[in-house]
């Protein structure tokens, strides 16, 4: 009976490490397994949801992206592809009668040239008097048109009847977008 105890007790021993070498060499992989596509699915639904808030928020940015083209619509009147110089020098008029000035010459200057655009000197001599020309380059950097003054030489002038007239010459400055 002693040999069939001792038998029965190795058969058991030989059976418990039988079982903890499958478990050690399946089910410890498996479970490995298990994690990594676990922590896969998690980072899955992390962008599933967010997926879901972007098409969630897709109205909002279409939304936004018809404001900023727009805007940039509104920029490209600004400055145009063209030097359109005829509509300037009508616009630049229309500004100096509003303004009651009378005598001024409108000189187109030679185009520089930079990266993405033109630049377009015009050299504006006027004779008027202070208030005339203030209000005058103020209505000229009101223009939808980008515009801008620059080198400012006023010299004053006789008084002619009750006003005070000056001489002016001023670089008007537009600019024109390269297109390629």
């Amino acid at each position: 009976m002693n040999k069939d105890l001792l038998n029965y007790i190795i058969i058991g021993l030989g059976a418990v490490v039988v079982l903890v070498l499958y478990v050690l060499f399946a089910f410890v992989p498996l479970h490995k397994r298990m994690a990594e596509r676990n922590a896969a699915y998690v980072v899955q639904q992390k962008q599933l949801a967010t997926a879901q808030e972007l098409v969630a928020r897709y109205d909002e940015f279409t939304a936004r992206m018809g404001k900023l083209q727009m805007e940039i619509q509104n920029l490209e009147d600004c400055v145009p592809s063209q030097p359109r110089m005829p509509e300037l020098l009508k616009d630049v008029t229309r500004v100096a009668a509003e303004c009651n000035i009378k005598d001024f010459q409108f000189a187109p200057q030679n185009v520089a040239v930079k990266e993405n655009y033109f630049i377009q000197p015009i050299q504006l001599t006027i004779t008027c008097d202070y208030h005339a020309l203030g209000m005058f380059v103020g209505k000229l950097d009101a223009l939808p048109r980008l515009v801008t003054t620059q080198d400012f030489q006023i010299s004053g002038r006789d008084k002619t009847g009750t006003t005070d007239s000056i001489s002016a010459q001023i670089t008007l400055v537009t600019y024109v977008r390269r297109t390629q």
